[in-house]
């Protein structure tokens, strides 16, 4: 075995085993030579890390986030069975989500934005074109405008992105979230607490996702494509 294949081999284990995460610096430094380096590099980056373990505090400790809330919450999270479903599932759910809404405004639509709606959020799915591989949410305002679209793998995360933008910006969010996918609960949840009122997407919905939108107010239109649509919550919000 040459030098150089050795080093190559080194270098894939140190990768491979996720223990080559240190700064870029040092990355740079550490050209291992054979394996009386490699164990030198690997204890100095053992020594790194507990330099870091040892500057942590203790509410950094354990990978826990502590949030501190400008404003008392809208309502107190309770203690629920979770099994090896969703863990969201179930009628309290559907009132727990419905107690902790958002401040929204009913939207009415027009048929034809609403069937526009998925072209342009595909417009502004740079990702998804180059992959296929990619989930989209859009926060649109009530005439189609679109405000902000994200991607991600996750449909939830693609959710959480569009939302989080419109937080992070101090700005209110749209009234319209329009879903590449399937509307499952978790998403209708994400909505209504969010304060949106209309959800607009190309695949179906799930039964407990249609019994919160519409206990909730909340307009929700499905397998919108090729110009025809299903709307299952909130049809006398939605023109001709």
């Amino acid at each position: 075995m040459s030098p150089g294949t050795q080093t190559n081999n080194i270098d894939s284990i140190l990768t491979e085993n996720r223990v080559f995460e240190c700064s870029d610096e040092f990355r740079s430094k550490a050209h291992i030579r054979g394996l009386d380096e490699y164990e030198r590099t690997l204890q100095a980056i053992l020594d790194e890390e507990k330099r870091t373990d040892e500057t942590l505090t203790a509410l950094e400790e354990f990978n826990v986030v502590t949030v501190d809330l400008a404003t008392p919450p809208l309502a107190l999270p309770t203690a629920r069975l979770v099994n090896s479903a969703c863990g969201v599932c179930g009628t309290d759910s559907v009132q727990d989500v419905i107690a902790a809404a958002g401040q929204s405004y009913p939207v009415s639509l027009d048929l034809t934005t609403v069937l526009d709606l998925p072209g342009r959020l595909r417009e502004h799915q740079p990702g998804f074109g180059k992959t296929g591989g990619l989930h989209a949410a859009g926060l649109f305002e009530g005439d189609g405008t679109p405000v902000v679209v994200r991607e991600d793998v996750g449909r939830h995360n693609a959710v959480d992105k569009v939302v989080g933008a419109r937080i992070l910006a101090g700005e209110p969010v749209p009234p319209v979230l329009v879903l590449s996918g399937r509307i499952g609960f978790e998403l209708v949840q994400k909505a209504v607490v969010s304060g949106v009122s209309a959800i607009v997407a190309v695949g179906a919905p799930t039964s407990l996702a249609l019994s919160l939108a519409e206990d909730s107010g909340v307009v929700l239109v499905g397998f919108n494509r090729s110009q025809r649509c299903v709307v299952y919550a909130g049809a006398d919000r939605v023109g001709v």
